[in-house]
């Protein structure tokens, strides 16, 4: 598709509830930069701008601001308002809802009908169900009313009859009508949505894959040290404790290696308590660190053992820094990631199986012959993830505005 001058849809808005360090804030300057090509205005809207908290390096001066401080104006309290009052006075284009659904979708079009709502879906369909009965099957044991609940209940009308699955796909159904465009993190995703809502063709068009982006790293460091690195949240859906237990395996026959897990969060007190409960005599908990590329200099493997993922940054970055990834099969974006035209470019382990993932963990640790192949394929796999691969997606929504925009 060429290219498209954006001169009468330059004003593009993004929706976030807490702009932070993480993924989700990557992404959204990673879209800036490359749509900064057209000469767009970004206006970015937040109930708290934690700027001290992460750095972009693309972080730049096209864009403005606007916190909702007060209550009063405050969407993540059930305030939409100040939303389209701003969208309308700013005149915005576009309105996308960054990882986060808001009502708005009436109001907008009555208010601002130029003005075309866009939901970015920052993870795998339907993760929520899963989060959610893992959560109560993991906490059936606390006590006897919760075990109760979970065999009298849960188990079969929310797991037996997919009571929870069918209320979210009624969910995000509405979701896909009540906005103009929707952003999922792979192809993959929006055959998922198309397959099991039963989407019309007019609803599927809606659909556009956006894939989260990575530039390679040309001052890599291809020579590791004997490092095992975790980098994320430690909260319950990223199971480290699976880690923790897997590396209680392989450390016997790793002496000279090391298990550095990088990230705060709710499960921090009990991963820690963990690792001392399993006497893990060479694994260290680093806190929180934005230097992601100073971690993976080091580091020879990353490791994820995530319930379910989208498209994570963590893999990306990796591969780009020359770090193996060893993965559950935790979605379509991991496989997607870690999938190559001559093998694989990382290690993909089936769900939930910690003896296998401590094999494959001590295979790559003490096969350095495997270990450089691995790393070859890795970057050579990152120079995929450019914005290239999104280029016509974001030209075609461009321009399906422009029909609508004159």
């Amino acid at each position: 598709m060429c290219c498209i001058s954006l001169m009468n849809y330059r004003r593009i808005g993004f929706y976030q509830h807490e702009i932070a360090e993480g993924g989700t804030t990557k992404v959204l300057f990673d879209t800036m930069e490359f749509l900064s090509q057209y000469g767009c205005e970004f206006h970015l809207l937040t109930t708290k701008y934690c700027r001290e908290r992460f750095a972009p390096s693309n972080e730049s001066s096209t864009h403005t601001v606007h916190e909702f401080s007060n209550s009063e104006e405050n969407p993540s309290l059930g305030n939409y308002n100040a939303i389209v009052k701003y969208a309308k006075e700013r005149e915005l284009d576009l309105l996308i809802m960054n990882a986060v659904f808001l009502p708005i979708y009436s109001e907008l079009h009555t208010e601002c009908p130029k003005c075309k709502l866009v939901y970015w879906m920052h993870s795998s369909p339907f993760h929520e169900v899963k989060l959610i009965l893992s959560d109560r099957k993991r906490k059936k044991n606390n006590s006897v009313v919760k075990w109760f609940k979970w065999y009298a209940s849960t188990l079969p009308k929310h797991v037996l009859l997919n009571y929870y699955y069918k209320k979210h796909y009624r969910i995000e159904k509405h979701k896909l009508q009540s906005c103009d465009y929707y952003f999922v993190l792979t192809r993959e995703f929006k055959q998922e949505l198309i397959r099991t809502l039963h989407l019309t063709h007019d609803d599927s068009k809606k659909i556009f894959p956006i894939y989260n982006v990575q530039h390679p790293n040309p001052l890599l460091t291809r020579n590791k040290e004997k490092e095992v690195i975790f980098v994320g949240r430690l909260t319950f859906e990223k199971r480290v404790e699976l880690l923790l237990n897997a590396w209680k395996i392989a450390e016997k026959l790793l002496p000279d290696w090391e298990l550095k897990v990088y990230g705060d969060g709710e499960e921090r007190c009990y991963s820690e308590a963990l690792a001392k409960k399993l006497k893990l005599r060479s694994c260290r908990f680093m806190g929180l660190s934005l230097e992601v590329e100073r971690i993976m200099s080091t580091a020879a493997i990353c490791c994820l053992t995530s319930l379910i993922e989208g498209y994570p940054c963590v893999l990306l970055e990796a591969q780009a820094n020359g770090v193996v990834p060893i993965s559950f099969d935790c979605g379509a974006g991991v496989r997607n990631i870690l999938s190559s035209q001559n093998g694989s470019a990382g290690i993909l382990i089936p769900q939930d199986d910690v003896r296998q993932f401590a094999k494959e963990l001590i295979h790559v640790c003490t096969d350095e012959s495997f270990r450089d192949t691995l790393q070859d394929a890795c970057i050579k796999k990152s120079h995929v993830y450019t914005q290239e691969v999104n280029r016509s997606s974001w030209e075609g929504i461009l321009e399906l505005t422009g029909k609508y925009n004159g």
